[in-house]
């Protein structure tokens, strides 16, 4: 098994992206997708004379490789000159040509002392080449990586100095196919590399938006180039190009700018043809195409784009919560009377457009404003408001204990409705004991006229405690005796008993014992019982005494 050189060692860590891997055979090259290629499989295949191999870029790269194939109008002197041009005008000075294959194609290696975003460093070199003329075209000039789709892999290259690639020197002549001269010129080019323009260039060249559209999209665009292809036929017919304009420019162009948007329209309009011969909006084409777009930046987005991480772009909006709405409601109505709280809710929730439910759930909110609103207290709000009694204790010596909103009357238990009195006597206040602190039960109380308790049970338990002449007995817990299960008279033993009193009445007990069993709602144990006196009196009656 052979070992791999120090040589061959480096040449593999440059070219180092393993997955989906190209590889010819004979006449086409294919991908392979199975597994990730290793340093050792790709010196092999690229020892093999019989086949060549080839990679692609990943996240991150340190070089660059222009592609002129033989027959391009820029694989002369002056094409390859301006190409340089272009790369030197980014940082990109120094370059390694070579011969790619028995075509007589080019391929011109930029090195680089770091690693740089791959998909950053495409864009920049197009742009470059695009600011010298060149144009990136299958077959003429290709640039790796490339500006790639959203959702694919970046283009495979096939390795330098299989069969058929040499160096070239100045005169295109070759000189060598030694992978020590390959990796010579590469060390000394990638010194010489101006990283800090490169960078600069990388971060002001605009990025490259291409997308691989799925069958849907790509019919769509299609149809949007077909119709701004054959343009104005006739008069009405404005409104619907100038949008499919705006919409091409917008999702399948990838602009993100209003006003770019409207410029492209406008250039775009005026090439096509018919336009001034049938378009109403010759005069004033800025105009509408301002507001289309305005209306295409909201409905459409870029190609490839999440439309959440469009919206998430737009200002945001804040809404007034349910509080502020409720509180806003309370205003608007604080100026009518009601006569109950249901009804005061009812006029909320049309006033909200919310539901009754709702309302109770922010019971908080509406419950203190409930004065405001002028609304008088009802006993039919209970099925809204669940009111809670509060004892209040004041001092130990004499105290006062008030409740109120009381929904349920316990045994043992006076109440009086409270009336102003037009002579208010003095309070006498009786010191009775401290009510025990389990009774105590503290709640937020409602403001509205209600039965007020006078005294509970135990408080009078406690004034009565006190007086000389008498002397009540402690509370106690009474239980009612369970009561005895009850005798049914139809039993054998109670129906036998009655017939050794009275024989006569034997007939007359048999009558109602038969009528008895045609209840509907005799229980099966009772229903035994009295078949087994029927067929008792039976027996009698016929004189046959029972066993």
């Amino acid at each position: 098994m052979s070992t791999l050189s120090m040589q061959e060692q480096r040449f593999a860590t440059i070219f180092n992206y393993g997955w989906q891997w190209i590889l010819k055979n004979v006449d086409n090259w294919t991908t392979q997708k199975r597994f990730a290629i290793k340093p050792k499989l790709l010196i092999d295949l690229w020892r093999d004379v019989t086949q060549f191999v080839g990679v692609r870029f990943g996240k991150t790269t340190k070089y660059a490789v222009i592609d002129i194939d033989a027959g391009s109008r820029y694989h002369t002197d002056r094409g390859l000159c301006a190409i340089k041009a272009a790369l030197e005008s980014i940082g990109l000075v120094r370059s390694i040509l070579l011969q790619s294959s028995d075509s007589g194609g080019w391929h011109l290696y930029i090195p680089l002392p770091e690693s740089v975003n791959s998909f950053n460093l495409a864009c920049t070199i197009r742009y470059a080449l695009e600011q010298q003329g060149l144009k990136i075209q299958g077959g003429q000039l290709e640039q790796f990586p490339n500006c790639k789709a959203f959702n694919s892999e970046y283009n495979g290259h096939r390795l330098p100095l299989q069969t058929g690639s040499y160096l070239l020197d100045g005169d295109f002549q070759k000189y060598s196919q030694s992978l020590e001269s390959f990796l010579s010129a590469w060390d000394s080019a990638s010194a010489c590399q101006d990283m800090e323009t490169l960078k600069d260039a990388i971060a002001n060249a605009p990025k490259v938006k291409t997308y691989k559209l799925d069958g849907k999209n790509d019919d769509w665009c299609k149809h949007l180039e077909s119709m701004i292809e054959i343009g104005w036929t006739d008069k009405g017919q404005s409104n619907g190009l100038l949008h499919a304009i705006a919409q091409y420019h917008r999702v399948f162009k990838s602009v993100d700018d209003e006003q770019e948007l409207v410029d492209a329209t406008v250039t775009t309009a005026k090439n096509c043809s018919g336009f001034y011969e049938y378009s109403s909006h010759v005069d004033d084409l800025e105009d509408r195409a301002e507001d289309i777009a305005k209306n295409v930046m909201v409905r459409n987005w870029c190609y490839g784009n999440n439309r959440s991480s469009t919206k998430s772009d737009r200002p945001k909006v804040d809404k007034p919560n349910y509080a502020d709405r409720l509180m806003a409601a309370i205003e608007q109505i604080k100026n009518q009377t009601f006569t109950t709280t249901r009804s005061l809710l009812e006029t909320l929730a049309k006033v909200l457009k919310t539901s009754l439910s709702t309302l109770y759930k922010y019971q908080e909110l509406w419950k203190p404003l409930l004065r405001n609103c002028n609304a008088a207290s009802s006993n039919d709000s209970s099925d809204l408001v669940e009111h809670e009694i509060e004892v209040q204790k004041t001092t130990q010596n004499s105290e006062t204990f008030t409740e109120s909103g009381v929904t349920v009357e316990a045994p043992n238990k006076v109440f009086l409705l409270e009336t102003p009195s037009p002579n208010p006597q003095p309070q006498i206040t009786i010191p009775v004991p401290a009510a025990p602190n389990s009774l105590i039960k503290t709640s937020e109380p409602i403001q509205d006229k209600e039965f007020k308790q006078i005294m509970t049970f135990e408080q009078q338990m406690g004034i009565a405690s006190t007086c000389p002449t008498s002397r009540s007995p402690e509370p106690q817990n009474f239980r009612i005796s369970k009561e005895p299960p009850r005798q049914n008279p139809s039993t054998l033993e109670s129906v036998r008993a009655a017939v050794e009193v009275d024989p006569s009445s034997a007939g007359v007990r048999l009558a109602m014992l038969k009528a008895k069993l045609f209840l509907p709602t005799l229980k099966r144990e009772e229903r035994s019982q009295t078949e087994q006196a029927i067929a008792y009196l039976e027996k009698l009656l016929a004189k046959d005494p029972p066993e």
